[in-house]
């Protein structure tokens, strides 16, 4: 009996080893259900498979199926047919059957021109245009030709304010699509423009609520100046090889619009053209573009990337106002400004690359970039406007070029992570190279004396402006600007000395500083501000170097005191109320010729400059 069970245990390990599917051995497969892992369609073979539980797979073709075609008619103008949802395939293509002078009996389509369009022949004979619409029908086809002339124009305000229409075929006939040609249409769904037109006109399809899609010609060069404007209900639309320029406010207030391509055509992007685009994602601009307008993409809250092609040199006021979904932006080598508000509330912007050529970062430029952790200023930047990084809260580190000259109020305000310098009760900002670039910041205002560090570069806008008790100052050599209103109201200075590096002297610098009575102006001073030393009331003589060839509005207004000037020879403009209501000013020495006094221009209400004795050839003493 032990000898039986032994034999049959080997006989079922035997049998379990020949018909298991571990790879060893002969075997049978034991596949599951099949599946599908490609379908068929009507162009290729779709592949089914199975799979045994060794891990062995069967495969085998599911051939091509039929032709699946659309329920509905695609049409042109002469015939329709069938096409196949899954190729190009089509069937049953016949020409229209005319069921009346419009309609196909057969697909229902537009087929004749509509009756209602009124046409008129232009001035010379040439060619027709529509010029009214006084029927009511809402699929609309407007005619080839009109008394045997083309139909080339569709008039200013030719459809205005239609309320019915809903469809429109603009045949390949027309040309141009002049101004308001279907402003406030608001039923008007879809719009298909011939290959023709070359021209969509100001406000030509502005305020159609209701226009979801529109198709666009070929040859169609420039979109005027609010075309799609108010369209809230368009959510794309493909603009042409052909188009050179977007107008102003173009798009603006399409907020269902999700995304556009901006062909390489385009060179500027206009005014407001995508204001309001709330839902745009992202955008393509493309390398020929070299102007982006004021408010272009204001308040595209949605627009997460964008990329500024290296052909662009100008960035306009409000350029990406609040876009809060930008991250980071590259401002490329050719851009030489950034406008005011330019980025202004975008708060999800973590980086930011100026690039080399840009001289001016204007005021507000990104304020309220709460995310913003670094900046790098490229080389050619001169002025940064007024709060134009205010409350950047988690910027950290900023790179201030030696370029810069003027830094203006409050540019740096409430940036709290950002690291400054503090040096005789005053804030510095600047580079790990430069610890003292400008001074930014006092830390209080009830100062006599103050000594700014010698290696400061810039002072700020406003910095000691209403310093009551601040009777002197020495600017050091190292300084090359002095910003606006930065001494303005410091009633008890009352001498100055601006050292040889400083060009500029900033608006009202010195305004209504009452007790100044002496002032040396560096030899390398080029402009001096509008009002900068107006209402310097104890003033009584300046000597004006020849490096400074303008002098700006008001700048000596109201210095009651001053009896005599020396101008330099390199003065070109003495601007308007410049030396107004200096009643005391007697004796004027000009280190240049009279012919070269005469080239000056000289702005209006200067009578005390023609009323003194003007001494020509000065040589100013050492």
């Amino acid at each position: 009996m032990k000898k039986v069970l032994i034999f049959l245990t080997l006989t079922v390990v035997l049998l379990m080893f020949f018909v298991s599917c571990d790879g060893q051995g002969e075997h049978t497969h034991s596949f599951g259900e099949w599946s599908v892992s490609k379908n068929a369609t009507c162009t290729e073979d779709g592949v089914k498979v199975r799979y045994c539980d060794c891990g062995e797979k069967e495969s085998e073709t599911i051939p091509t199926v039929d032709h699946v075609y659309n329920t509905t008619y695609s049409f042109d103008n002469s015939f329709h047919w069938y096409t196949c949802t899954g190729c190009d395939s089509i069937k049953d293509k016949e020409e229209h059957e005319p069921f009346d002078a419009e309609l196909c009996s057969v697909c229902d389509q537009l087929i004749g021109p509509t009756e209602g369009i009124v046409y008129d022949k232009s001035d010379d004979g040439t060619y027709a245009m529509v010029v009214a619409y006084n029927g009511i029908a809402t699929q609309i086809r407007i005619a080839d030709t009109y008394q045997g002339l083309p139909v080339t124009t569709i008039y200013d305000s030719a459809f205005k304010d239609n309320k019915t229409i809903t469809t429109v075929i603009i045949p390949d006939s027309v040309t141009s699509i002049v101004n308001v040609a279907f402003r406030g249409c608001n039923s008007l769904t879809s719009v298909v423009i011939g290959d023709s037109v070359t021209s969509i006109g100001d406000y030509a399809f502005r305020d159609c609520s209701s226009l979801t899609s529109v198709v666009i010609g070929d040859r169609v060069t420039s979109i005027g100046n609010d075309a799609f404007s108010g369209c809230s209900r368009l959510t794309s639309i493909v603009i042409p090889d052909s188009v050179t320029s977007i107008g102003n406010s173009a798009f603006s207030g399409c907020g269902s619009l999700t995304s556009i391509v901006i062909p390489d055509g385009v060179t500027s992007i206009g005014d407001y053209a995508f204001y309001g685009c709330s839902k745009l994602t992202s955008i393509a601009i493309p390398d020929s573009v070299t102007f982006i307008g004021d408010r272009a993409f204001y308040s595209c809250s949605r627009l997460t990337s964008i990329v500024i092609p290296d052909g662009v040199t100008s960035i306009g006021h409000y350029a990406f106002w609040f876009c809060s979904g930008l991250t980071s932006i590259v401002i490329p080598d050719r851009v030489t400004s950034i406008g005011d508000y330019a980025f202004h509330g975008c708060s999800g912007l973590t980086s930011v690359v100026i690039g080399d050529s840009v001289t001016s970062i204007g005021v507000y430029a990104f304020w309220f970039c709460s995310s913003l952790t670094s900046v790098v200023i490229g080389d050619s930047v001169t002025y940064i406007g007024d709060s134009a990084f205010y409350n950047c809260s988690s910027l950290t580190s900023v790179v201030i070029p030696d370029s810069v000259t003027s830094i203006g109020n409050d540019a740096f305000s409430s940036c709290v992570k950002l690291q400054y310098n503090e040096y005789e009760n005053g804030k510095y900002l600047g580079s790990d190279d430069n610890p003292y670039f400008a001074l930014v910041e006092l830390s209080t205002k009830n100062l006599s004396t103050y000594t700014i560090h010698p290696d400061t570069n810039v002072i700020a806008n406003n910095v000691f402006d209403f310093c009551y008790s601040l009777t002197s100052i020495v600017i050091p050599d190292s300084v090359t600007s002095i910003g606006a209103l930065t001494f303005a109201n410091c009633k008890s200075l009352t001498s100055v000395v601006i050292g040889d590096s400083v060009t500029s002297i900033g608006n009202s610098a010195f305004s209504l500083c009452f007790s100044l009575t002496s002032v040396v102006i560096g030899d390398r001073v080029t402009s001096i501000g509008v009002g900068a030393f107006a209402n310097c009331s104890s003033l009584t003589s300046i000597v004006i170097p020849d490096s400074v060839s303008s002098i700006g509005n008001s700048a000596f207004y109201f210095c009651d005191s001053l009896t005599s000037i020396v101008i330099g020879d390199g003065v070109t403009s003495i601007g308007d109320n410049a030396f107004s209501v200096c009643s005391k000013l007697k004796d004027v020495y000009y280190t240049g010729s009279e012919e070269e006094w005469k080239a000056i221009t000289i702005g209006s209400n200067n009578s005390t400059l023609s009323n003194a004795t003007i001494h020509f050839n000065y040589v100013p003493e050492n």
